[in-house]
């Protein structure tokens, strides 16, 4: 896979203290890479895998992230179907504390079903990319099933930020073993002059650009996976891997050679909290329930939809 990667800085507190302790993998080394080089188990907690039902058969989609015992944010375009309606709950389902999507171990790994799936009502392929999973059975913490924390700082430009995924290496292959990659954001106006056709339509509030132009990015399979961002001990969740450049050959794969767009977590905060019943917080290991307060202007209405079933 060919990542990118984006992590920022706030944390979560929610009801019950079940993100009282975000951010913090048990497993985790000190090393920084800069092109997608392997992890180990544990290294990235709250990385879930995402899997679509169709007919009898299973197959990973895409990534997402724990952000509380009950609720995986990921982007809208992983949890719709090929004519844009929401897939039913019974068709999806969620693997947390896995680093091989071939095998799994018992000890950590855990798989849940849906209850119910949210996203932004507005969404289009370039719009409001931001969906909630919400799980129908509470997900147990472990050393390698942890949440993340999130971020509440509006202006990440020149970061780096860390991006895992199973998807597409640059081998055009897929790899069952996690990979990562550490990536700067990128200046809008500069990320504009890269690609005008495609940034001019999607660079927003609620979107920003990072990468590398040099075969480190993300790719086919990274969809909805976190960009994470790591202050003192512990990693922030910035943005959610929404688009990335097409190669013009027709194989609908992604140009490595470019930089991609990140669904603005910060900005989506109030929606994620209305949906989640999440408080935000600035400061951590504590149950308190300092709200963020926003008049949250999104693009185009603040509406939601859902589906029961």
């Amino acid at each position: 896979m060919q990542i990118i990667a984006i992590v920022t800085s706030v944390l979560l507190a929610s009801v019950g203290c079940d993100r009282a302790k975000c951010g913090v993998p048990k497993n985790y080394g000190n090393q920084l890479i800069v092109q997608g080089q392997d992890t180990a188990a544990g290294d990235w907690p709250w990385h879930a895998a995402i899997f679509h039902k169709n007919r009898g058969s299973t197959n990973y989609t895409c990534g997402g992230t724990v952000i509380s015992n009950h609720f995986i944010l990921t982007a809208a375009h992983c949890v719709i179907r090929a004519n844009g309606y929401l897939l039913a709950p019974k068709n999806i389902f969620v693997r947390v504390g896995i680093h091989n999507l071939d095998e799994e171990n018992p000890q950590f790994a855990q798989k849940h079903h849906v209850e119910k799936i949210h996203k932004f009502q507005n969404f289009t392929k370039l719009v409001n990319d931001i969906g909630l999973i919400q799980l129908n059975s509470l997900i147990v913490f472990n050393d390698h099933v942890l949440p993340v924390c999130m971020n509440l700082t509006s202006n990440i430009t020149g970061e780096i930020g860390a991006v895992v995924g199973w998807g597409l290496t640059e081998k055009d292959e897929t790899f069952p073993e996690l990979k990562k990659a550490m990536i700067p954001v990128i200046d809008p106006l500069i990320c504009l002059a890269t690609n005008r056709a495609l940034f001019g339509q999607t660079l927003s509030h609620d979107l920003f650009c990072a990468g590398y132009k040099n075969g480190t990015s993300v790719c086919n399979g990274d969809s909805g996976g976190g960009l994470v961002f790591k202050r003192g001990d512990k990693w922030f969740l910035g943005g959610i891997v929404s688009i990335s450049q097409q190669r013009t050959d027709g194989s609908n794969k992604c140009y490595t050679e470019g930089y991609a767009a990140f669904v603005s977590v910060q900005y989506y905060l109030p929606w994620i909290s209305a949906n989640t019943g999440i408080n935000f917080q600035y400061t951590g290991d504590n149950c308190g329930e300092r709200k963020i307060k926003s008049r949250w202007p999104m693009r185009d209405g603040n509406e939601q939809e859902t589906f029961h079933g």
